[in-house]
């Protein structure tokens, strides 16, 4: 078992106990410090797989090392089997059927590795079906070595949301969205002194 911070010990064990991922999935998704709705979406999807399991195991008497087989054969064709994911071509703007499964078989050099599954392939599908409100998780600053970097922001688009929260703090009565207000005008201000 890999050795990490307490925290990330912590969610690496409760993703492989309680949500029965994979210890691949579970070493790769315990980086993630939030509980991003993607990542929500795939601890239902994961629980649901095993509950399937659970009730053929119990219907057929499977003991607890055949349940385990069968619990790797199934993640191992979750990942194998192909899926057609439509994408847009970015010259064109028109839709392009794309057969992909979620084994990488080339490393980003294009040279051939021994094949393996990757659980982050699984999460971008996930993640690019999710409805657009909830599509607020950039998790990918853990998946680079850079980060995201810095988030250029207009300094009119700022100055513009600065006043609309000043509007909105002399128009309610509410001690508590005050305050919200007036931290959210300091967190602005303070990004507006920074450039």
């Amino acid at each position: 078992m890999p050795r990490f911070k307490i925290r990330r010990q912590r969610r690496y064990t409760e993703l492989l106990d309680k949500y029965h991922f994979s210890p691949r999935e579970a070493l790769e998704f315990s980086k993630l410090k939030k509980d991003y709705p993607a990542l929500k979406q795939m601890k239902v999807i994961r629980i649901a797989m095993w509950a399937n399991l659970k009730r053929q195991s119990n219907r057929r008497g499977w003991g607890k090392r055949r349940e385990q087989m069968e619990w790797r054969t199934r993640i191992t064709s979750f990942y194998e089997r192909v899926r057609v994911r439509t994408i847009r071509d970015k010259d064109t703007g028109l839709s392009i059927e794309v057969l992909t499964n979620w084994i990488v078989k080339k490393d980003v050099h294009g040279k051939p590795v021994k094949p393996r599954f990757s659980p982050w392939e699984w999460y971008d599908y996930i993640f690019s079906n999710l409805p657009d409100e909830l599509k607020w998780d950039t998790p990918r600053s853990h998946r680079t070595k850079g980060g995201q970097g810095e988030v250029k922001m207009d300094k009119v688009q700022t100055r513009r949301w600065i006043e609309d929260l000043k509007r909105a703090i002399a128009g309610t009565d509410d001690p508590a969205r005050k305050a919200q207000f007036q931290e959210q005008i300091k967190n602005l201000n303070s990004s507006l002194k920074r450039k």
